[in-house]
C-alpha cells in the first residue's frame, strides 16, 4: 500500500493508516477498517466535514421549500405561467452578475463567516415574505423582489459551502465528500417536497417560508470554524471584483472547463427550466393541487437522491466525460416522455428519472470542475459555475411563453427533444469532452 502523505491538518489520516496496517484481516476491527475504505461514507470520519454537511442539509432543505411556496404562491395569485416562470427566473437571474462573485468571496474571505452571514440573510428575507402575507399583504410584484434577493445569497452560499466541503476532507476524498454533499441536499429535498405541500394545504405559503427561515437559521448557528487547505488573504471587496473577473478570463483558458460551463448553459435554458412549469403540469395537465405538486417534487427528489446515492457508490469514475454526455442525452428522453403523460401516477415514476439525471449531471459536474483547476480557485470554479446556471432565466421565460402560446405539454417536450439532440451531438463530435 502507498503511503499517505500526512498534513497538520488531518492527523487523524496518519492514525487511520497505521491501524489499517495494523488490523488488516485481523478481527472485527480490521473487517470494519477494510469495508471503510471501500465504502462511500469515508468523508463522514471526519467531525468538520459531518458539520458542514449538517449545514448543508439545512440550506437544501430550506431552498426546497421556498422554491416550491413561491412558485405555487404565484400561480395561485396571478393564474399566470408565465409570471410563475419568472419566479424561477428571477431566482437564477443574479448568478450572472454576482456568480462569479460570490466565488471570489469564497476564495478572498473567511468561508465559515461568510456562509454564516449568507444563510442568516437568506432567513431574514424569508421571514419578512411570510410577515408580509401574514399582514394580509400579497404583493407579487415585491414578492418577486424579494425572490431576486434570495437568488443573490444563493450565489455566494453555494460556492462557500462547496469550498467549506472540500476542505473538511483530504484532497484524496474530494470526490466522496462532492458525491456525500450531493446525497443530503438531495435527500432532503424529498423532505422540503412534502413539506411545504402539506404547509401551503393546511397553512398557507407564510407558514412554509417560517419553517425555510427557521432552518436557514439554524444551520448558520450550528456551522463551525473550518481551516481551509489552502490559506486565502483577506482581500478588500474591490480586489474581489478583480478576483472574479480574473478568475472568469483564467477559466475560459482551461479548454475543459470552457466546454463544461458551455454545457452547463445549455441544459440550464433546456433541461432545468422544467421545474418551473411542474405548478402548471400539477394543476393544469394532472388536475392536482399543491400536495400533488409536492408529490411530484417528492418524485424528482427521489430520482435526485438515487442518482446521487448511484455516484458516491460508484467513487471516482474514469470516464467522465463520456458519462456526462450520456446522462445528457438520457435527461431529454425522461423530459419527453413526462410531457407526454397525462396520468399523475406515470409522471410520478417518470419525473424520478428527471430527478436522478439532475443530481448526475451536476454531481459529474462538480466533480469534473474540481478537479481541472488548482486549490486556490475552488470557490470561483463553482462561481464560475452559477455565472454558467444563470442564463438559465432565458430557459424559465422562453418556456413560460411557449406553454402560454402552445401549451405546457408542448413546452416541455421540445426543450427535452433539444437536450437529447444537444448530447447525441457532442458525444458524435466533441472528442475532448468524450475523453474528459
Amino acid at each position: 500500500m502507498a503511503p499517505y502523505i500526512v498534513s497538520k491538518k488531518f492527523p487523524s489520516r496518519a492514525k487511520a493508516n497505521h491501524d489499517d496496517g495494523l488490523y488488516q484481516g485481523y478481527g472485527f476491527k480490521g473487517v470494519w477498517l477494510k469495508l471503510n475504505q471501500i465504502q462511500s461514507t469515508r468523508a463522514f470520519q471526519y467531525p468538520e466535514f459531518r458539520g458542514v454537511w449538517t449545514t448543508a442539509v439545512l440550506a437544501g432543505l430550506a431552498n426546497s421549500i421556498e422554491r416550491l411556496s413561491v412558485g405555487w404562491f404565484i400561480l395561485e395569485q396571478t393564474n399566470s405561467v408565465l409570471l410563475t416562470a419568472l419566479s424561477f427566473a428571477l431566482r437564477n437571474l443574479p448568478n450572472l452578475v454576482f456568480g462569479p462573485l460570490g466565488g471570489a468571496a469564497a476564495d478572498s474571505f473567511k468561508r465559515s463567516r461568510l456562509l454564516r452571514i449568507t444563510l442568516g440573510s437568506k432567513g431574514l428575507i424569508l421571514a419578512s415574505m411570510a410577515l408580509l402575507l401574514m399582514t394580509g399583504q400579497s404583493p407579487v410584484g415585491l414578492m418577486l423582489f424579494l425572490v431576486l434577493l434570495l437568488g443573490i445569497g444563493f450565489t455566494f452560499e453555494v460556492p462557500t459551502t462547496q469550498a467549506l466541503i472540500t476542505d473538511s476532507v483530504p484532497p484524496e476524498l474530494t470526490a466522496n465528500s462532492i458525491a456525500l454533499y450531493s446525497v443530503g441536499t438531495r435527500a432532503i429535498s424529498l423532505v422540503g417536497a412534502i413539506v411545504s405541500g402539506v404547509l401551503l394545504e393546511l397553512i398557507g405559503a407564510h407558514g412554509a417560508f417560517l419553517v425555510a427561515a427557521a432552518a436557514l437559521g439554524f444551520g448558520s448557528l450550528v456551522l463551525k470554524d473550518i481551516q481551509p487547505q489552502t490559506v486565502a488573504i483577506a482581500l478588500p471587496w474591490r480586489a474581489v471584483f478583480r478576483t472574479a473577473v480574473e478568475g472568469l478570463i483564467a477559466m475560459s483558458r482551461l479548454p475543459i472547463v470552457r466546454i463544461l460551463l458551455s454545457l452547463t448553459i445549455l441544459l440550464e435554458i433546456f433541461a432545468y427550466s422544467y421545474q418551473s412549469l411542474l405548478p402548471s403540469v400539477a394543476r393544469d395537465v394532472l388536475n392536482v393541487g399543491a400536495t400533488g405538486l409536492g408529490t411530484l417534487s417528492f418524485g424528482a427528489g427521489i430520482g435526485s437522491l438515487i442518482g446521487s446515492i448511484t455516484l458516491s457508490c460508484l467513487g471516482d469514475i474514469r470516464c467522465k466525460g463520456m458519462a456526462l454526455l450520456l446522462v445528457t442525452s438520457t435527461y431529454g428522453l425522461f423530459l419527453v416522455a413526462f410531457s407526454l403523460s397525462t396520468w399523475f401516477s406515470l409522471s410520478g415514476l417518470l419525473i424520478i428519472g428527471v430527478g436522478a439525471m439532475a443530481s448526475l449531471f451536476d454531481a459529474l459536474q462538480w466533480i469534473t470542475l474540481q478537479h481541472y483547476v488548482p486549490n486556490d480557485m475552488k470557490g470561483r470554479v463553482i462561481g464560475g459555475w452559477l455565472f454558467a446556471t444563470g442564463f438559465g432565466w432565458l430557459g424559465h421565460v422562453v418556456l413560460g411563453a411557449l406553454a402560454e402560446l402552445w401549451g405546457v405539454q408542448t413546452a416541455l417536450g421540445l426543450s427535452g427533444v433539444i437536450v437529447v439532440v444537444l448530447g447525441g451531438g457532442l458525444m458524435a463530435f466533441s472528442a475532448r469532452l468524450r475523453q474528459a
